[in-house]
């Protein structure tokens, strides 16, 4: 006799393709079906909810289908529930709320990246991480999520190793196992925390298309958050010099500069991406990246840099572009008034690297541990 298991919706995600305190992107996995969303939860009665959508977007990608609904039209600073009914039932229900557009309202997030898994046991590259896994540490830092409730993840890149090195395990299993890792990250009443994805070194584009409903095919973009609070920048870190991607530098210049008029200049300007300018670890710096977005950071006032890739933590002074002065690290000098602060540099779960700092009047704290930052 056989036995067929019905397909369910599971590993439920969000992120944002436009306006975060009216529209969301709603993802799933496993079953295609109907969304159905309120302010008010009524569980899994889905003929309840006042409103619904149907599938706005089909994926079929390691594995898996993904389905997105795209909702707009939804009111600033609103808690919703929704229910995705399949077949003649319904999953349970799940709330999520939009970002405020009242920028005298707090705002809170978490930045992390490299939450890959430890491949020590395989006589691979990097040392073994804390505790019982990587994976474990991953579902640990996840589970914080759910605790603090931020308004939004930044995710700095590498969500897993994305096997570049001969090796047995498909990138499929791996993923699997992100998405259910990631279920650690709602909340006890079933509250889901969007994420803002950078692109890393082990990832690409097509992953973050697929499996997250990223709108930009070359993975830079930007938000406004509360209103004129804080415009939210994410950067491609991963062409080799950056200074030869000229959309993006041409992009990134436009984008501040018509974001730095008297009546329309966010109180926060904040960027992120993967690779530091300046890395932790023992790796070469991006002068390119110093060289050619730096003076941009300085130009249009950006406070705050988060990355990732290094595998260890950092907060460094706050630093400004300034190539001519003679105690600069490769372009970056510290100054109190003016700086971006830069933190990072990615340890969501990935191995944890001996920390490493080049110049004594650039790193304000650096430690070898796995944490992130909010």
């Amino acid at each position: 006799m056989s036995i067929s298991i019905l397909a369910q919706p599971k590993w439920f995600r969000l992120t944002y393709r436009d306006d975060p305190s009216s529209t969301i992107s709603i993802g799933w996995t496993g079953a295609s079906g109907t969304l159905y969303y309120d302010t008010v939860d009524y569980a899994s009665n889905y003929s309840q909810y006042a409103n619904s959508q149907t599938t706005d977007r089909t994926t079929s990608y390691k594995g898996n289908t993904h389905y997105f609904v795209r909702l707009t039209n939804l009111n600033p600073g609103t808690v919703y529930y929704f229910t995705v009914q399949y077949s003649s039932t319904a999953s349970a229900s799940y709330s999520f709320k939009t970002i405020s557009d009242d920028p005298n309202q707090a705002l809170s997030f978490i930045s992390g990246g490299d939450s890959r898994k430890d491949l020590s046991f395989a006589g691979i590259g990097d040392p073994p991480c804390w505790g019982i896994s990587c994976r474990q540490t991953r579902r640990d830092l996840n589970t914080i999520v759910s605790r603090v409730r931020p308004d939004f993840v930044a995710f700095t890149g590498d969500y897993i190793r994305n096997y570049d090195v001969p090796f047995v395990v498909s990138s499929e299993d791996d993923w699997d196992e992100w998405f259910e890792d990631w279920t650690y990250a709602n909340g006890p009443d079933n509250r889901l925390t969007p994420v803002i994805h950078s692109l890393g070194n082990h990832e690409d584009a097509s992953d973050l298309d697929n499996l997250f409903d990223v709108s930009n095919v070359d993975v830079y973009y930007a938000s406004n958050f509360s209103g004129n609070l804080l415009r939210l920048y994410t950067l491609n870190s991963e062409p080799s010099d950056v200074c030869t991607d000229l959309t993006q530098k041409n992009w990134l210049e436009n984008d501040l500069q018509q974001n730095s008029m008297p009546s329309n200049t966010p109180y926060w300007k904040i960027v992120q991406y993967h690779q530091p300018m300046i890395p932790h670890a023992n790796y070469s710096s991006r002068t390119d990246m110093i060289n050619c977005w730096s003076p941009y950071f300085k130009q249009y006032g950006v406070r705050l840099v988060c990355e990732s890739h290094a595998h260890v933590m950092k907060t460094t002074y706050p630093l400004l572009y300034d190539a001519t002065a003679s105690s600069s690290y490769n372009g970056l000098v510290r100054d109190d008034t003016l700086g971006a602060v830069f933190i990072g540099d990615g340890s969501w779960g990935a191995p944890p690297r001996t920390a490493y700092s080049p110049i004594s009047n650039v790193t304000q704290d650096v430690e070898q541990t796995s944490g992130f930052f909010f």
